[in-house]
């Protein structure tokens, strides 16, 4: 018996087959939709917890009158700090400069972070608030507490390397800023991450700062790891490359420190009955 067509002439079989594959083509393109999406989320996601230097230009644009007075403090407190011959130098310039702002200020810094991450998981923002807590609450607490109680002796070696063109850079960047707004909260940022990096010799994002993607900022053997460390090419005048933390390896990345930690876990107990109960 010969199957009656439809409309077009195909059969209403190939015209459900058409259907089918249809809807099972539009799936495959949303799926496909979603995991761009969720990609470009992380992506924005990394952009947002980098710690950029304001899209720093060479510094030459015309001053806001209302912060000609602070960019000439400014001025001279990188100037100084790119000159300063040791650490101990250093942490007197940065105690002095961070002796204006307060707690508050740093609240303020934290915000604006959380303000990049409206939307995202709200786990993820709170560890990485945590985190953001300690980087700029822990530096601030430890300038004051190395103005009050150090041995200069303890501090007598000479700057990192990149610690001048650092300062040089966050300069332009806070010049740039007073072109169009305040620059005190970035001059404060700039401190602090400065502080961390050549005086305690640390990452900018404390050990344990979480990453889209579910990695983090890790330490092995005296060495810190950034799972997004070579990315900084991306991100305009990212303060990554002053950082003192390597890329994480190819095995950090594929696994999650969790995975890699249980994977060991199972290699010592694999071994045990391997070597031990035969």
């Amino acid at each position: 018996m010969t199957e009656k067509g439809n409309g077009d002439g195909h059969s209403k079989d190939a015209a459900r087959n058409s259907a089918a594959s249809g809807a099972r083509s539009w799936g495959f393109f949303s799926i496909g939709g979603r995991r761009r999406k969720k990609k470009e989320k992380e992506a924005e996601l990394e952009r947002s917890i980098f710690m950029d230097m304001d899209g720093a230009g060479d510094g030459g644009d015309e001053i806001l009158p209302e912060y000609s007075r602070l960019v000439n403090e400014i001025t001279l407190t990188f100037n100084r700090l790119s000159e300063a011959k040791t650490v101990d130098a250093m942490i007197e310039i940065i105690a002095d400069a961070t002796d204006t702002f307060n707690r508050n200020d740093i609240r303020l810094l934290i915000a604006q972070v959380e303000d990049k991450l409206e939307g995202a998981n709200r786990s993820y923002v709170r560890r990485l608030v945590e985190k953001l807590d300690e980087m700029y609450q822990g530096a601030f607490n430890d300038i004051a507490l190395l103005a009050q109680s150090r041995d200069p002796a303890d501090y007598i070696s000479a700057p990192a390397p990149a610690a001048r063109d650092y300062w040089m850079t966050a300069l332009k960047s806070c010049r740039n800023r007073a072109s169009k707004s305040d620059p005190r909260l970035p001059y404060l940022k700039y401190l602090l991450i400065g502080f961390r990096m050549f005086v305690l010799r640390e990452p900018a994002h404390p050990v344990g700062t979480p990453f889209p993607g579910g990695h983090e900022v890790e330490s092995e053997n005296g060495v810190f790891y950034c799972p997004v460390r070579d990315k900084a090419d991306d991100v305009p005048y990212a303060v990554c490359p002053f950082c003192p933390a390597m890329q994480s390896t190819e095995f950090m990345l594929e696994f999650t420190k969790e995975e890699r930690e249980k994977k060991v876990k199972q290699g010592y107990i694999q071994n045990y009955f391997t070597n031990f109960k035969g």
